[in-house]
């Protein structure tokens, strides 16, 4: 968490204290013979210092929604003669949030409600498609609805490389397997950790960080040993960025297949099924693709061809074929009927080739699997029915997504920087009246002006006001005959600003 966030009073407060010890003698030595050298020739010169700031109260911010309560106290060295007034003055800069009239006297000390905004910490996109009515998710939105995307991080403290892939199945026995999947916000320094989940709820395996070739901030190779691929079990692939990896070590991350409760951090994972060699084997779906209207008219029946199938075997639709219902998209288990080891008959529900609220077919393909026990994953290959559009039900639009930001990292904005960001948003099945909605740490969405460049490709500005560094300062300032003068203090410094020019009163 950035330092001065709201989100971090204990930093906060630890640079605030930090402060307290050096101030006093590091302004008094260092002023003492400039001071006596200003007298001389100006006339009273006192010293200003502001003692230190820090939180009187360590309420948390959800619970005390006006923010903590700031003590601030002050010298004027090495007397007021000659003082005619003294103001503190809070600074979010450019915005001055406080002017606080105080006491003229040698000390003093004053509180303040800290109403200043949090450094911000995330940064989310979300896509608005008004054009693809009918990229409708489960179950279908309206006809006359529009579709925002589920919210993507992709600036702050955390955003998670992520794999898109299916998963995959692999027979038991193979040989080392390297294959390329498809995520999002992929770097160069990328890692993947290879993990096995246990029969124990949120207790893992961690084995080892796997070869990794990056090829584009959408695409990745991981290279998996042979070892993991021996015996049947399940495994799986857990994207870290660098930076988290380093964490996770630092903080003893056990590896070898030490079990372990959940590493923290990593984006989506990638799932490999690792089949047992007596599974069954599905060769071919007949036919290969029906129509979106077909269970309509009684004709959505499959014939399943392969080998290994039992009067017990499962049928599954779906792109996990061992994934739990409370997935955004489970899996069914259909009831097949047992023509003979090498045929099973299926009858596809009307669900699975259109949406039952709106007139359109389902994108697809419909995945196919057989397995005949999922204990000792004994789990076929996939095969993939094609879902053909008809006049009445057209197919639905393919949903746009955001897979990676151009610049990434995106630096926060400086108070006197511009007052924007141009920011390149790349995806797939972007369309031209698309729009971006942006929010930092789940707070209000703002439209960002957004222009479409290609099906890849959309640039957006996003204002300062959004996305910028929030650094709170506290000057105190003193009026006498000769002008003002003035120091500043930040509240993650050590040290106080160089004193100000004079300026001579009205």
């Amino acid at each position: 968490m950035r330092a001065g966030s709201r989100q971090s009073t204990p930093s906060r407060a630890a640079a605030r204290a930090a402060i307290l010890l050096l101030l006093h003698c590091t302004l008094a030595l260092a002023q003492k013979s400039h001071n006596a050298q200003a007298r001389a020739q100006t006339g009273p010169h006192p010293q200003i210092e502001i003692e230190s700031p820090r939180p009187a109260s360590h309420k948390s911010h959800k619970k005390d929604p006006a923010g903590p309560t700031v003590l601030l106290r002050y010298r004027i060295l090495p007397g007021t003669a000659g003082v005619t007034a003294a103001r503190i003055e809070v600074w979010d800069r450019p915005d001055l949030l406080a002017t606080i009239p105080v006491r003229v006297a040698k000390s003093g000390e004053v509180t303040w409600i800290d109403t200043s905004e949090a450094a911000p910490a995330r940064l989310d996109f979300a896509l608005i498609d008004p054009d693809a009515p009918h990229s409708c998710g489960n179950p279908c939105a309206g006809a006359n609805s529009s579709l925002e995307i589920s919210a993507v991080t992709v600036a702050g403290d955390d955003v998670p490389p992520s794999f898109k892939s299916d998963p995959i199945r692999v027979r038991a026995e193979t040989e080392t397997l390297s294959v390329e999947l498809d995520g999002r916000f992929f770097t160069s320094s990328t890692k993947v950790l290879l993990a096995e989940p246990t029969a124990k709820k949120d207790i893992w395996k961690a084995w080892e960080f796997l070869a990794v070739e990056f090829v584009d901030v959408t695409t990745i190779r991981v290279t998996i040993p042979w070892t993991y691929l021996a015996s049947p079990r399940k495994l799986v692939l857990w994207p870290f960025n660098l930076d988290e990896v380093e964490t996770a070590q630092g903080n003893g991350l056990p590896l070898n297949g030490t079990e372990q409760k959940t590493p923290v951090g990593g984006g989506a994972h990638e799932i490999i099924y690792v089949a047992a060699p007596a599974s069954p084997k599905l060769t071919s779906v007949e036919p290969p693709q029906l129509a979106a209207n077909a269970s309509e008219h009684q004709e959505a029946t499959v014939m399943l061809r392969g080998s290994g199938f039992t009067a017990k075997s499962e049928v599954v639709l779906g792109r996990d074929p061992l994934g739990n219902s409370a997935s955004a998209n489970p899996s069914i288990i259909l009831t097949s009927k047992f023509i003979s080891p090498e045929a099973l008959e299926i009858h596809v529900p009307s669900s699975q080739l259109r949406y039952t609220d709106v007139a359109v077919s389902r994108l697809g393909p419909i995945r196919v699997w057989v397995r005949n026990s999922d204990r000792s994953l004994q789990l076929s290959e996939p095969r993939d029915i094609r879902i053909l559009p008809t006049e009445k039900l057209p197919a639905a639009a393919h949903p746009g997504e955001i897979l990676a930001i151009a610049p990434s990292p995106l630096p926060a904005m400086t108070p006197d920087g511009p007052p924007a960001a141009e920011v390149t948003v790349i995806g797939k099945n972007f369309r031209p009246n698309d729009t971006i909605l942006a929010s930092a740490d789940h707070g209000e969405k703002v439209k960002l002006a957004t222009h479409f460049v290609s099906p890849t490709e959309l640039r957006v500005s996003v204002p300062r006001a959004l996305w910028r560094d929030h650094r709170v300062s506290y000057r105190f300032v003193i009026m006498t005959p000769q002008g003002e003068r003035a120091t500043e203090l930040y509240e993650d410094e050590d040290a106080p600003e160089p004193e100000t020019e004079s300026v001579p009163s009205k």
